[in-house]
């Protein structure tokens, strides 16, 4: 666009952004709309409109300053090698003052303008983390240009967007963390159970701890912390690091004691805040209108828990971690376990079972196949049968067919034969005759 004062406000044009959802998925899309309403037509002309998507981190320390743009998408809807859109006049309208190259004559009213953005699976959560000290945001910017009384101006409007990671199967922790302290004697496990975390939502760490030495335990805190690392600069050996703790929970009692020579599991439940999140590291997909290449992450935020087992007066608490992967309950795929819930009963459907009466081959339709003595069939197994049953319907209730009726005036069937020379069969099976059928 060419350069022209910036406003976002204007006495004749306004603009104004909305999004199709609060919060968006990494790998989904950005989908919304921009809605302008010019409040006259005669004098007022419109030249290049568009949306854009910018996504960028910031890192603002003492010692750490960048800023690097990682996502740059442009939705034109009207300019420069275009038609004109429905929000103008294709043609100068008779009596209205001249306006200059490639602007059209607006028209009054409201127009609206829908557009999505893809978002990479590699994008980041929205943060602000330490107030500002490191920063991932996404923002929808909406620009027109407008030509009103011989000065050109842009006007503009821009909407934050919160995006969150989605998840990748390869950062979950599949085996639990493993702690060995007091010279071999005290041996201790920790797991999330579900592997992930969610955020507004309960998660449970399972602590299995095998005490052979000669104290006993006298509680446990757990404790999930955020840190903030910065890629390692120069010779430095100590990486830059601030840690903020989110939540500290205390189990205390009977339950969460275990004396010497004993072994016990614990399940600790905590609540997850819904601020709780983190950043992974590593590249960022860098997409814009001209060029599709990656990009290293500026910092990245890691989220830990931390189990700490009181080991009594005068000894060192034992300590053992559990990485954590934090994800929006969008991210989360179903079926996602938590604690606090009870299992859900089974559909009464799921528990009907079907059964047949054994169907001998005389009893068979006229053009079905089978042979052989009814004494040689035995009872089928039993079969379960899962149908959805609407939730206005009444379960079915498995109820004996009734007889079949062929056009045949009887059906044969042959006596039961003793076998000599031969083990008795273990079960035999006796079919009586159908009934006639009557004319």
């Amino acid at each position: 666009m060419e350069p022209m004062n910036a406003t976002e406000t204007h006495s004749k044009v306004r603009i104004t952004l909305g999004l199709s959802s609060q919060v968006f998925v990494a790998g989904g899309e950005i989908s919304g709309k921009m809605e302008l309403d010019c409040r006259t037509d005669k004098g007022l002309g419109i030249n290049t409109m568009m949306v854009e998507l910018v996504a960028v981190q910031e890192l603002t320390s003492r010692d750490h300053s960048a800023t690097s743009t990682f996502i740059s998408s442009k939705r034109l809807f009207q300019g420069p090698n275009l038609p004109p859109s429905n929000a103008v006049f294709a043609h100068p309208q008779p009596g209205a003052p001249a306006l200059p190259p490639h602007y059209h004559q607006a028209r009054k009213g409201c127009t609206t303008f829908f557009f999505n953005f893809p978002i990479p699976q590699s994008s980041p959560n929205s943060i602000n983390f330490g107030n500002g000290l490191a920063k991932v945001t996404y923002e929808i910017r909406g620009t027109v240009a407008v030509f009103w009384k011989g000065e050109r101006t842009s006007v503009k409007s821009s909407k934050e967007v919160v995006v969150t990671e989605c998840l990748v199967d390869s950062r979950v922790s599949r085996e639990p963390s493993t702690l060995v302290a007091e010279g071999g004697k005290m041996v201790v496990q920790a797991q999330v159970v579900g592997g992930i975390g969610v955020t507004g939502k309960p998660a449970c760490v399972e602590l299995h701890v095998k005490n052979h030495s000669q104290k006993k335990t006298t509680g446990l805190t757990l404790t999930l912390t955020r840190t903030l690392h910065l890629p390692t600069l120069g010779t430095s050996k100590d990486p830059f690091q601030i840690t903020d703790t989110i939540v500290t929970v205390p189990f205390r009692g009977s339950e969460y004691t275990i004396a010497p020579g004993v072994e016990g599991v614990a399940n600790l439940v905590f609540d997850i805040p819904r601020n709780a999140r983190g950043v992974k590291g590593g590249t960022r997909e860098m997409t814009d209108d001209k060029e599709h290449r990656h990009i290293e992450a500026l910092f990245h935020v890691s989220t830990l828990i931390s189990v700490a087992i009181g080991m009594g007066v005068g000894s060192k608490e034992i300590k053992i971690e559990v990485p954590l992967i934090i994800l929006h309950p969008l991210a989360v795929p179903e079926p996602y376990y938590d604690p606090y819930q009870a299992p859900a009963p089974l559909p009464a459907q799921d528990y009907l079972l079907s059964l047949g009466p054994p169907q001998p081959p005389f009893a068979l339709g006229p053009h079905s196949s089978g042979s052989g003595s009814p004494a040689s069939y035995g009872t089928p197994p039993l079969q379960y049968q899962h149908t959805a049953i609407p939730a206005n319907v009444a379960p079915y209730i498995p109820q004996s067919p009734p007889i079949p009726v062929y056009p045949y005036q009887q059906y044969y069937v042959p006596p039961l034969q003793q076998h000599t020379g031969m083990a008795p069969l273990e079960q035999q099976y006796y079919f009586p005759p159908p009934p006639m059928q009557l004319a």
